[in-house]
């Protein structure tokens, strides 16, 4: 297909919950889609960032609609009702949401707004870590979601496969889009430029060059798993002298950590928490494995950002992450909530320089074949393509 300008383009929009999730899962996607001569429109929370990306990405407008991420019955009324009329207005030829409650929304309104091409990306499963009445809330709002699109996507395979357990939707109705993950793998950015001790962020974060460094790049909530990683750091820390951790990640009050484990890991003089950085590159330049022992998770895209990047990793064996990791060839997946298991993984690797360097070549050549943002927009085109009249995209681009 030879890109051009057609005279009457296919508008799109892309609805997400909040602005960090347009500007950092959708990197690239935009531009792809006008190169194929689509209208690209955003649709989110108002947010940092937002408008340099839409000009970055040739995105015709980036509309802003409040969207809480929590449960809010009259906020998500007014967000639903919003989200409707700009609908109506623009009179979009095809919507695609993604993240709970963008997702949620945006297929609602959509179908309310009788939009005739509905396309959602299931990033993840927020009710696997809750029960009772929320549990139950949500799984209804997942349920009406995938009901109201006309194709579904998932970012991983067992993640198809645990929202199929659930009942959510039946099988064949979910698919995936090759090997899966959020948007890709942009290789030519998370490829390394500096051995470990000879990085700037360790310079920056007075991290001592000879040090071993076990990183972490997420959220610091519970929900991630930071518990059992103060836990097995514990251990770690005590058999292993020249060990350092580092933080990369910002405390949030809706999951937040227990004191006393925020309180330890802040006043050990062995941990670095500089924050969430907007350059991961550097972040993970600084380390020499990466550990994400999350409950939940869509995919695990930093895992794959590390391996890119030359670093084994640890996480836990869930859905989303057991795709993410290749077990035994470039990292090491352990049970989930289990701080003694994390250790032990932690602990070999810190001790064997040779299966560092083995399972992080390892993930670097498979993030390189399998993992390519081509791969995934190319694939998207496709399910574009199956819910939208036929020749459509062939006549957009």
């Amino acid at each position: 297909m030879t890109p051009h300008a057609p005279a009457s383009p296919l508008k799109v929009a892309q609805v997400a919950t909040v602005a960090i999730s347009v500007t950092n899962l959708m990197k690239g996607w935009p531009n792809f889609l006008r190169e194929q001569g689509f209208e690209v429109h955003t649709v989110c929370s108002p947010g940092p960032g937002l408008d340099e990306f839409a000009r970055r990405e040739g995105i015709r407008t980036a509309h802003t609609i409040e969207i809480a991420r929590r449960i809010s019955p009259l906020a998500d009324l007014v967000s639903l009702w919003r989200l409707y009329r700009l609908f109506r207005r623009e009179r979009f030829a095809l919507v695609h949401s993604s993240t709970p409650k963008g997702g949620f929304l945006g297929m609602l309104a959509a179908w309310l707004a009788r939009t005739p091409a509905r396309v959602y990306t299931l990033r993840g499963l927020p009710l696997a870590s809750t029960r009772g009445l929320k549990r139950r809330i949500l799984w209804l709002c997942d349920w009406l979601t995938m009901r109201a699109a006309h194709r579904v996507t998932a970012i991983s395979a067992s993640l198809r496969d645990e929202a199929v357990e659930l009942g959510l939707a039946p099988p064949g109705r979910i698919i995936v889009v090759n090997r899966g993950s959020s948007n890709g793998i942009d290789v030519e950015r998370f490829t390394r430029r500096a051995p470990a001790p000879q990085s700037e962020a360790r310079q920056r974060w007075n991290i001592p060059p000879e040090a071993l460094v076990i990183g972490y790049a997420g959220r610091i909530v519970r929900d991630k798993g930071i518990v059992e990683l103060h836990a097995a750091w514990q251990r770690v820390r005590a058999q292993v002298p020249g060990t350092m951790l580092l933080l990369l990640g910002d405390p949030e009050p809706e999951d937040p950590v227990p004191p006393e484990v925020l309180g330890s890991l802040r006043a050990d003089e062995r941990v670095r928490m500089p924050g969430w950085q907007s350059n991961m590159v550097l972040g993970f330049e600084a380390m020499d494995l990466l550990a994400l022992p999350t409950y939940r998770e869509g995919f695990g895209n930093v895992l794959l950002e590390a391996n890119a990047m030359g670093l084994p990793v640890i996480a836990t064996d869930i859905s989303g992450c057991r795709d993410a990791v290749a077990d035994g060839e470039t990292g090491t997946l352990v049970p989930p909530r289990d701080a003694e298991a994390l250790a032990a993984a932690m602990l070999t690797l810190v001790r064997d320089g040779a299966l560092r360097s083995r399972m992080g070549n390892a993930g670097r050549a498979r993030v390189e074949r399998d993992f390519r943002p081509e791969v995934i927009w190319r694939g998207l085109l496709e399910v574009y393509a199956s819910v939208l009249p036929a020749g459509a995209v062939d006549r957009a681009s």
